[in-house]
């Protein structure tokens, strides 16, 4: 589906109306199929947006459960129950996709006898429930205008629309007006309302009905109306809301804008791909037909799409679906869309990190198939995702801001962090990096009985096991094999020994003495290969430190001498 940049027609079929089946617009022979979840054949949709599906699973009289579900790649997001008491719901809105990165979802869940809304927020932990009533009547009176106690009915053709709400609310048999609800932070609205001075409709016969939605596209508010007779649309009428004269005016064209209706579920607009030969369309599809309307609002023309052949006899209601990981309206250069099952692949082989960055700016639908970096984090999206652990970055920080600074050996990237540094006591001592292993640090205070094994990612800490208490005059000859956190961890120390020309090393617990006047300590640290700790002295001379069971042997090694330069 995904290779085709517009919007699907959308009909559940089968038997029991268990099967999904997405008619292109473009191909009326063209059609794909998929059966729906079997949690969900118990579960009721209440709206498809953005590409996700709405499901509302009963669990009592007073309780529901709803579930979030995109049908391409079967992502589940599973919301807190909702305690209703019975309160019947009509219609839904999400502000945007669930997985979009800018920006978090809301779900709003409109009641259908009065103006009330439960509301969503992805990461809440319940569902909020406003009723407005109160705060029409206030705010109505300010305006001047009088709203009768009683009159007052549910919201109807809700959108959302630069970060607010738009619906139509009717008061008795005429008055109609319009509603916008602005979400404050963290759990508070505004309301304002103002008349609806559209101009009148012409008179229906009583076989005609009417369809009435609420656009909202790029900082646009548009209203699009609709006569029917059946299964033949007799008129069509768009509009335009402008808020400074708080009128709307009719809309003879609008190059840029395609837009989508269907009698069962909210309406949506879309950015134009060719707006000389698509824009300026609303697309219409009925209740009960195997085709859809295109209406030309410039010229006024109605047309007729071929019929889609392959649809069963047993189908429901068709509706719209755009998946989100569409690429309409992105500026990227390829001019086609991957399948998205395609794309988490290539995301999965990409190794390095710039590559991995330049892959996710390219458009929505990548940025969708290769999750963000977790830079913060030990997760499989870490760094650690992109590197073997001995490229991980290089730690440096400042003893006077005390900000971690990570530096990647490979690409070159500079990384700065505000990291708070470890709260430990004494708080005045500066502590060094003396080695890292996996992402730990093994910090030390200089000439102070003070060191410990520190993660700036995840914030864990962990004493020195050996000796909390040593004090460590030179942090330049430390060695560690593993991370604090394995069971074969073994650090090596190497100290000036108590004569001119004895050395010293400490492995773990164990310690051990060797006279060699060849081993000078000139800031070089034992490096861990294969269960072994490599020392290379600044002449050249190699020796091998062996830690097995707690004691340890230490042998130089005979090798061909080579050039040699420091």
């Amino acid at each position: 589906m995904e290779e085709e940049r517009k919007p699907w027609l959308l009909y559940f079929t089968g038997e029991n109306l268990d099967t999904q089946t997405f008619c292109s617009i473009s191909d009326p022979t063209k059609c794909n199929t998929a059966r729906i979840p079997e949690w969900a054949r118990t579960s009721r949709i209440r709206t498809v947006q953005h590409g996700w599906y709405l499901w509302e699973k009963t669990i009592s009289k007073n309780v529901s459960s709803f579930i979030l579900w995109n049908p391409l790649n079967h992502k589940k997001i599973m919301l807190p129950p909702l305690k209703h008491n019975g309160t019947p719901f009509g219609n839904c809105i999400l502000t945007s996709p669930p997985t979009r990165n800018d920006e978090i979802c809301s779900i709003y869940l409109f009641c259908s006898r009065c103006p009330s809304i439960f509301y969503y927020q992805l990461g809440d932990k319940q569902c909020t429930k406003v009723c407005f009533y109160d705060e029409i009547v206030r705010v109505a009176a300010m305006e001047g205008e009088h709203i009768p106690q009683g009159d007052m009915t549910c919201f109807s053709d809700p959108v959302y629309c630069n970060g607010c709400l738009y619906a139509g609310m009717r008061t008795g048999w005429f008055e109609v007006y319009i509603v916008v609800i602005e979400k404050l932070q963290p759990n508070g609205f505004t309301l304002n309302i103002t008349p609806n001075r559209m101009g009148k409709l012409p008179a229906t016969s009583c076989f005609e009905q009417h369809i009435s939605h609420l656009i909202g596209f790029n900082n646009a508010l548009f209203r699009i109306e609709i006569m029917h007779a059946l299964d033949r649309v007799t008129a069509v009428f768009v509009y335009k809301f402008y808020c400074t004269q708080r009128v709307w005016e009719k809309v003879e064209s609008v190059k840029d804008t395609v837009f989508f209706i269907s009698s069962v579920d909210s309406a949506f607009a879309c950015q134009a791909t060719n707006p000389e030969t698509e824009g300026g369309r609303v697309y219409i599809a009925l209740k009960d037909c195997n085709f859809f309307y295109i209406y030309n609002i410039e010229d006024r023309s109605l047309v007729t799409s071929q019929h889609f052949s392959n649809l069963s006899a047993r189908r429901s209601y068709s509706r719209w679906f755009m998946p989100d990981t569409r690429i309409i309206g992105n500026k990227a250069h390829n001019e086609f869309a991957l399948p998205l099952d395609v794309a988490e692949v290539i995301a999965k082989h990409l190794n390095d990190v710039l590559d991995y960055l330049h892959f996710r700016a390219c458009n929505k639908l990548l940025r969708l198939a290769a999750p963000p970096i977790q830079w913060r984090s030990s997760s499989c999206m870490s760094m650690s995702r992109f590197d073997h652990l001995s490229m991980c970055p290089l730690f440096v920080f400042s003893a006077d801001d005390k900000v971690f600074t990570f530096l990647h050996p490979k690409h070159g990237l500079k990384y700065k962090y505000l990291i708070n540094f470890p709260q430990v006591e004494p708080w005045y001592i500066n502590y060094e990096i003396c080695c890292s292993k996996d992402g730990w640090l093994l910090l030390v205070g200089v000439d102070q009985t003070s060191q410990f094994f520190f993660n700036p990612f995840t914030k864990e800490r962990l004493p020195y096991r050996h000796d909390e208490r040593k004090r460590i005059k030179n942090i330049r000859y430390f060695g560690m094999s593993h991370s604090p956190t394995s069971s074969d961890h073994v650090t090596v120390e190497f100290d000036k020994g108590y004569t001119p020309f004895t050395k010293a090393a400490t492995v773990g617990c164990a310690y051990i003495c060797f006279k060699e006047r060849e081993f000078s300590l000139y800031n070089t640290s034992p490096a861990f290969h294969n269960g072994l700790f490599y020392f290379l002295t600044v002449t050249g001379k190699l020796a091998v430190i062996n830690p097995t069971r707690g004691k340890i042997s230490w042998k130089e090694l005979v090798i061909r001498v080579l050039c040699f330069i420091h």
